[in-house]
């Protein structure tokens, strides 16, 4: 899923997709340009995946961090809203 949205966030586009037209009986509630630019792609650039692929990463690593460095303590959660650097986190 984040390698998708590396794809939609580096604004890479669908080369050769055939039989869009297909996109708007299945899914008709969502917007057919971007349901053809999500699954139409059929042919991608190799920059295209290590871009894609690169950003996947680093969010998926920043979402890690952040999990593992969330304070745990009532005070911890305080002082982390107001911008401050705690400590030790009880």
């Amino acid at each position: 899923m984040l390698h998708e949205i590396g794809h939609l966030l580096f604004n890479h586009h669908a080369v050769g997709a055939k039989d869009t037209h297909m996109f708007g009986d299945l899914l008709p509630d969502l917007d057919a340009s971007l349901v053809t630019g999500l699954l139409g792609r059929t042919d991608y650039t190799t920059r295209q995946e290590r871009e894609a692929e690169m950003l996947a990463s680093l969010i998926r690593t920043s979402a890690d961090d952040a999990a593992q460095n969330r304070p745990r303590s009532v005070a911890g959660k305080l002082a982390a809203s107001l911008g401050i650097e705690a400590s030790a986190d009880e």
